[in-house]
């Protein structure tokens, strides 16, 4: 097994384990299991469990505002985007909920998600207080969903968060 598949194996084990346990149970010995290896392996590769769940979170996160990151050129594919986008990131957090539902009320993890965000935004957006405003929306919006285990269908969770973009972009932009 190479380096890059031990790895691997370790960012897959926290990531089930913390849809199983709150991250503060989460051992290194745990871990370790999961991913088939021992404590002595894990070390070579990580110096400890904040340090894959950082590795974790910036790889979901950079997933998350990739989706962002479409090229806008006229009006009719801005809509047409904006639907594909806000269906996608709803998707890739029902996909990660177990990870975004233990990670939504740490507020270090919060500022993390809207640095990204706000980062992404801006690339469209040119109003300062339009882009905070719908970062910190969007977060709030996409947060209240995972607290209800996504229960509300995806096309709607996805509908009503590109409603409240739509509406902040033509009426403050």
């Amino acid at each position: 097994t190479d380096d890059f598949s031990i790895k691997s194996y370790i960012i897959i084990a926290i990531r089930e384990l913390i849809t199983e346990l709150p991250f503060e149970k989460i051992t290194i010995q745990l871990i370790a299991n999961r991913a088939g290896i021992n404590r002595s392996t894990f070390y070579l590769h990580f110096q400890d469990k904040q340090a894959v769940l950082d590795h974790l979170t910036n790889q979901l996160l950079t997933e998350f505002v990739s989706h962002y990151r479409q090229p806008i050129n006229t009006i009719d594919v801005q809509n047409l985007t904006i639907s594909h986008t806000t269906y996608q990131i709803c998707l890739h957090l029902q996909q990660n909920s177990g990870f975004y539902k233990e990670r939504i009320d740490d507020l270090k993890f919060v500022s993390s998600l809207y640095t990204v965000l706000y980062g992404a935004l801006t690339e469209h957006i040119k109003n300062e207080a339009l882009v905070t405003f719908t970062a910190y929306g969007t977060i709030g919006y996409l947060a209240k969903w995972l607290k209800e285990d996504c229960a509300t269908p995806i096309e709607e969770t996805a509908a009503g968060l590109q409603s409240i973009g739509e509406y902040g972009y033509n009426n403050l932009q």
